[in-house]
């Protein structure tokens, strides 16, 4: 049985506090005073930033779509069903659910569900039902 179903859509929230921790550890990179004979430290540093940021918002990105609790603790996302392993950890923010899939391949994933990425009504009713874990 469904018991919550919402779009997912991408968090500007989210992106926007990775976007200040990368740039703020570049421009940390930056200003620090590295003699001039050391810029194949900082340069690949920087480097490695730049690429993590890339990362970090494509990984954000890749949480749009439709999210489905359904009964036994199970989430279906993504084309596949995942199963809650850990008591989800909620903030005001957002709610990081720990979840193993139940087919395929074995993996382990972290779904990040942004509070600004789904509407209010669907935040409160996700936030009731996951205050039953693990009794959903």
């Amino acid at each position: 049985m469904v018991l919550w179903k919402s779009n997912l859509s991408i968090s500007w929230k989210t992106q926007f506090f990775s976007t200040c921790v990368h740039g703020a550890v570049g421009a940390f990179l930056l200003i620090a005073p590295w003699a001039p004979e050391n810029s194949m430290i900082w340069l690949p540093l920087l480097v490695v930033v730049v690429a993590s940021w890339a990362k970090s918002q494509k990984n954000i990105s890749k949480t749009k779509g439709v999210a489905v609790l359904v009964n036994g603790n199970k989430v279906q996302w993504k084309k596949n069903e995942w199963s809650i392993d850990k008591t989800p950890w909620r903030s005001r923010f957002g709610i990081l659910l720990t979840m193993s899939a139940l087919q395929g391949k074995p993996q382990k994933i972290h779904l990040w569900i942004a509070r600004d990425a789904v509407s209010d009504e669907n935040w409160r009713n996700l936030n009731q039902l996951l205050l039953q874990y693990p009794d959903i």
